[in-house]
């Protein structure tokens, strides 16, 4: 190797070395995005899929108290106020309690009492959240239910030959459009800025009525139920 290479060599060492050593230390020094506060955002979740699990099976005529558990996955969330929050699909858990196994209760106004929750998480790389407790980690939304109606859900005539009897329909909301309930009240997270009161929920069963009002009539009764199409707005 002739004189004038080495130093060159030497110096490219140096320049390439500098860089590699310079970027090692800005990655490792570059801040996270600061956390976005939704304590009072608006978000909604166009896919709801779970189940409902009733701690005494429905029958016609029942009388005994109930507990409903609810394990669901909400996705499709989007906050309606800040396009930088990017939303994972998360969990949607809660116990609520009735007053009646009654399979009747499926129909109409029904009281019930309990709180749902939702934990958010956000895509990996954005920013983080954060909501008005600060004693919880993250952002929480906890929804604090009192009423829910229930209906039929209709589908469209060409299924099943235009003889099928549709789809369980359970909605919460303090409009005309989801049965007049009591309103939701949320709490932490995505509150909307007033508590939450004019967020619904609306979801349908993976069975079809006709399918649920056999089971209320067998001996084993309505053990379950499952969420098929649901959205979740909270505002």
């Amino acid at each position: 190797m002739n004189k004038v290479a080495k130093p060159l060599i030497a110096m490219c060492a140096v320049v390439f070395g500098g860089a590699l050593v310079s970027g090692a230390f800005e990655r490792a020094g570059a801040a996270a995005p600061p956390p976005i506060d939704v304590t009072n955002h608006r978000v909604v979740c166009d896919s709801v899929v779970g189940k409902l699990k009733f701690s005494t099976p429905l029958v016609i005529g029942g009388t005994s108290p109930n507990s409903i558990a609810i394990s669901a996955t909400v996705a499709g969330c989007v906050d309606l106020d800040d396009s930088e929050v990017k939303l994972k699909a998360t969990k949607m858990k809660g116990v609520l309690s009735s007053a009646t196994n009654d399979c009747l209760s499926l129909i109409g106004p029904s009281n019930i009492s309990g709180t749902v929750q939702i934990k958010w998480k956000t895509e990996p790389g954005t920013p983080k959240l954060i909501d008005g407790d600060p004693a919880v980690a993250g952002a929480v939304s906890d929804m604090s239910i009192t009423q829910a109606s229930g209906g039929t859900f209709a589908v469209p005539s060409s299924w099943g030959g235009g003889q099928t009897s549709g789809y369980g329909l359970f909605q919460i909301g303090a409009d005309p459009a989801h049965g007049n309930t009591a309103p939701i009240q949320v709490d932490n997270a995505f509150t909307g800025g007033n508590g939450g009161v004019t967020s619904t929920f609306d979801g349908t069963t993976g069975e079809s009525a006709a399918a649920i009002l056999a089971q209320c009539f067998s001996p084993t009764g309505v053990k379950g139920l499952n969420f098929g199409i649901g959205a979740v707005y909270l505002a």
